[in-house]
This record gives C-alpha cells, sequence and structure tokens, in this order.
C-alpha cells in the first residue's frame, strides 16, 4: 500500500482521505459506521474525509436501503482530474513565484577581495565564466608596465583567453593603446592625452552578469553581481567607446 500512499499523498489527499479511499476502493459501498470500524479514525474525522473526497469527485454515495448512506470509491481515472487540476494550478502560480524570485534576485552581490592572490580570483572568474567567443569590456587606467601587473593575473589566464578567443573592447589610455593595438581580438581606443593620462592605476572590468573593479595601489578589487547592473554599465561603456573610436577617425 506504500506506493499508493505515496501517490495519494503527492496528490494532496490527507492521511485519513487516503486511508478511506483505499479502503473504499477494496470494499465499495460501506456506511459510516463500517469505515469508522476498518479505519480505526472518529466519526467526525470520517466525515470530514468523506466530504473532502466527495468534493474532489473519487468518492460518492448510494441512498441504497432508503435509510443509510453507502459509499463507494469511483473510478481511479478520475485521479488524473485531480492531477491535471494540479498542473494547471501550478502552471498560473509558478510563473508568480518565479516573478518573485526575479525580484529578489535583482538585488546586487557584493563581493570585496584584498591582495595579490585575491584579485587573481578576478581575472581566473572572467576567463573562466565566459562562454567560448565572449566579450568584455575594460577600462585600463594603468600606468603599471606588463610586468609589474603580471603578478596580478593567474598562469592560465592568457591560455584561457586565447583558446576561447574572448573578444576584449577596452578604453585606456595613449600610451597603452600603443603598446596593445595589434591584437585582431582586442578593440582598444583611448582617452585623450589632452584630456586625461587615465593613469590612476584602477581597472573596471565588466563581464557576463557581472562588474569588477581592481585598484592596483591598494590592492584590493571588488565585484558586483547582478545582470541589471552589468548592462547598465555595459551600455555606458560601449557609448563612450563608440564615441572615442569616432574621435580617433
Amino acid at each position: 500500500m506504500q506506493k499508493y500512499n505515496s501517490l495519494l499523498e503527492r496528490l494532496g489527499l490527507s492521511p485519513s482521505e487516503r486511508d478511506i479511499y483505499l479502503y473504499l476502493l477494496s470494499y465499495p459501498y460501506k456506511i459510516v459506521s463500517d469505515i469508522v470500524r476498518e479505519t480505526r479514525y472518529h466519526r467526525p474525522a470520517v466525515y470530514a474525509a468523506l466530504r473532502s473526497l466527495e468534493a474532489s469527485g473519487l468518492v460518492e454515495k448510494s441512498y441504497l436501503d432508503g435509510k443509510r448512506y453507502y459509499y463507494h470509491a469511483t473510478s481511479p481515472d478520475n485521479l488524473m482530474t485531480r492531477l491535471q487540476s494540479l498542473t494547471d494550478t501550478a502552471s498560473r502560480l509558478i510563473p508568480e513565484l518565479q516573478a518573485l524570485h526575479d525580484k529578489n534576485a535583482e538585488a546586487p552581490i557584493l563581493s570585496v577581495k584584498e591582495w595579490i592572490s585575491w584579485i587573481q580570483d578576478i581575472h581566473r572568474d572572467l576567463v573562466t565564466s565566459l562562454p567560448i567567443g565572449g566579450i568584455y569590456y575594460r577600462y585600463s587606467s594603468s600606468k603599471k608596465n606588463y610586468g609589474q601587473r603580471a603578478a596580478y593575473i593567474p598562469p592560465e589566464y592568457f591560455d584561457l583567453q586565447e583558446s576561447k578567443s574572448l573578444e576584449r573592447c577596452v578604453i585606456s589610455n595613449e600610451k597603452r593603446k600603443a603598446d596593445h593595438n595589434n591584437n585582431p581580438n582586442r578593440d582598444i581606443v583611448a582617452i585623450p592625452a589632452g584630456f586625461d593620462l587615465f593613469d590612476d592605476n584602477i581597472t573596471k572590468i565588466i563581464y557576463g552578469n557581472k562588474v569588477a573593479v581592481i585598484d592596483y595601489e591598494s590592492q584590493i578589487g571588488w565585484t558586483i553581481e547582478s545582470e541589471r547592473f552589468a548592462r547598465y554599465e555595459e551600455k555606458i561603456f560601449r557609448m563612450l567607446h563608440s564615441l572615442l573610436k569616432k574621435m580617433e577617425q
């Protein structure tokens, strides 16, 4: 009987409803006193369960002898109707629950990372989380040369970057652009030196659903995980990148 109980429980029947329904399937046309005696539920509990089963179409009663009602279980096919009702209810309510989840999921998740090894974690997450052919956007306001910056890059960074053919849109300073303008996967533009040297030693990276900021002076980095926030930052970056490219042409 356990396999039947498990099914009926999943369909929302209470223990008393399950026991009475299964009893009436095996022994149809029983009066209330028979059900009380065989199932050992108190009479009020039996009446309550029978009312619920009748409302669900799983039990019917007949007035056979003109004195008492006799109860019997209907065809188990009616359980499919109950299942369909539950499915319809789930189809209606699950999107509402998803909307609640999505609303709460919009809150950004902030993570702060310190020291060289933790800043390496940001770069590692960048190349491991993006898909093949993915793109990321980076502000590089650096005055450090490659050798000085290398300590912040994990060993597997460049191999993964190349094997995944990751594309980079970069806004940097004129010196950095001159040093890194020969990579087909890098679209780099420069802040005009007449406006600013752009050498604050800070990098901002927009990738996937994250925005990461790295301060190389204090060796502190932090990430904000939020699809909405990342798309907001991406729009601003793409607008500035496009304007700077037009200025260079």
